[in-house]
């Protein structure tokens, strides 16, 4: 069809009709307001009127007024030629963007909840639109294989010194008590299989139960090096317990910058109050920028749960913790991504950088090894049995020994077995590989070889790269 002029924006606009019940009368009320009797086409029994004064009608606002009386049988209708009403379904793949005004979308009430497993949502399935129930695409908690989380055992799997702990030592890999004063004991607790307080099946959790309190006893991670998280930052756990005297405990972050670094920089404290229940605890800091700053070896994140400084109470309190996770970025509980369980030899091999136990007195399975090895060597010297241990993994940094001693606690294994009471750590040693030595006389002679080992339940021996 050709017009004169432009052509109209609007190809598929209808327009509103109003039918009348008639009778003996010349008066009807219209359903739309007009200015004029030419706003509207009246047709009665199916001939179109004309209007005007002293014509077939008027019109003015909602008044209709006829030129003669209608009858009860008469049919009549009139179309509204000012007023659009709808329009009619537009052709396919007529309708684009432009179309489209942002308030389709929010101009609509926010949910302000996690979605119903059945509320649907739009997506496109290689071009073609469907919609999808929210059960299909929520996240879920589950163990990412080959994920490797920030925070390093967060979920309290692996304790290689032991599982429980009174003094202002690591206890659960990566995590240290700080006594500050008080009587505390942190031990590995078990979860019941199946519950479901806290998300992830997880199998430990971490208990530090203060019997003696003081102002900043608590726990603390430090992550390594300050530099790899920065700006906003979300942490996450799980917690259950009873309050210090004051009614909460704190937590908080410290930037260390490391030896010959800038000053260390702590965030502001926030609360945590706990219940006997547990229950998700979510906080969002800002770091310090760190440009301009100088940084140092051995450099951290700290992150310290603590009795609040200005809370000197001796009153007893407990902390239980489980799932804890670190995000980059600023998240809610609604928002924040799922926990990730690493597996727990992906998880140990991590700690391993940190610590490592050849010779143990309680291993991260609660058990007692009498003949741990540490590593094969040989007599350099009547008498001086040098041992070496290749690392399985990279330690952070050339590692000390820590260990005890005691009468006949170490074994060599050899032509003539020897018994030593102690060890040290020979200066050679280095990250991938570690070197000890007797520090008391054993009676092999030059050029024999042997098995170093523990000989008693009680003895350990380990090499320590801790932040």
């Amino acid at each position: 069809m050709g017009y004169v002029g432009n052509k109209p924006a609007l190809n598929y606009t209808s327009f509103a009709a109003q039918h009348f019940t008639t009778s003996a009368t010349t008066t009807y009320t219209l359903d739309h307001a007009v200015t004029n009797e030419n706003d509207i086409r009246l047709v009665i029994n199916n001939v179109v009127q004309q209007p005007g004064s002293g014509k077939a009608y008027i019109a003015s606002g909602t008044t209709l007024t006829l030129s003669a009386a209608t009858s009860g049988t008469d049919t009549m209708y009139c179309v509204f030629l000012g007023k659009a009403v709808q329009t009619v379904v537009p052709a396919q793949g007529s309708v684009g963007s432009d179309e489209l005004s942002a308030d389709a979308i929010t101009g609509q009430s926010a949910l302000g909840a996690e979605p119903a497993d059945t509320d649907e949502f739009i997506i496109s399935d290689s071009g073609v639109l469907k919609r999808v129930d929210y059960s299909y695409i929520k996240p879920t908690s589950q163990v990412y294989r080959d994920a490797q989380p920030i925070m390093i055992n967060g979920n309290y799997e692996v304790w290689q010194r032991g599982t429980s702990f009174t003094t202002s030592v690591y206890t659960a890999d990566r995590w240290k008590q700080d006594l500050s004063g008080a009587t505390a004991t942190v031990s590995r607790q078990t979860f019941t299989i199946g519950q479901s307080d806290v998300p992830n099946n997880p199998k430990y959790h971490l208990r530090q139960t203060v019997s003696t309190a003081n102002n900043n006893c608590g726990i603390f991670y430090r992550h390594e090096d300050v530099t790899t998280l920065t700006g906003n930052i979300t942490i996450a756990f799980y917690a259950k317990g009873t309050n210090p005297n004051g009614g909460n405990l704190n937590i908080i972050t410290k930037q260390s910058f490391g030896s010959g670094g800038s000053t260390a920089v702590e965030t502001s404290t926030q609360n945590i109050t706990l219940t006997g229940s547990w229950q998700q605890f979510v906080f969002n800091f800002s770091l310090a920028s760190i440009s301009g700053k100088t940084v140092g070896a051995g450099s951290y994140l700290q992150m310290l749960i603590k009795q609040p400084d200005g809370d000197s109470s001796t009153n007893a309190w407990t902390l239980d913790l489980a799932n804890f996770q670190v995000e980059e970025g600023t998240y809610t509980s609604a928002t924040l991504p799922p926990f990730q369980s690493e597996t727990f030899g992906n998880n140990l091999a991590r700690c391993l950088r940190y610590l490592q136990t050849p010779i143990y007195a309680n291993d991260h399975q609660g058990t007692s090894e009498e003949y741990a090895t540490f590593g094969l060597g040989v007599y350099t010297a009547s008498g001086y049995f040098r041992c070496v241990r290749p690392l399985p993994v990279e330690m952070r940094v050339n590692p000390s020994l820590v260990s005890n001693s005691g009468s006949n606690y170490f074994f060599i294994g050899s032509g003539a077995n020897d018994y030593v009471d102690d060890l040290t750590i020979h200066p050679d040693s280095n990250y991938k590989t570690a070197f000890v030595y007797n520090s008391d006389e054993a009676s092999g002679t030059a050029g024999q070889a042997g098995n170093l080992m523990g000989d008693n339940t009680n003895a350990y021996a380990w090499l320590d790269a801790e932040l």
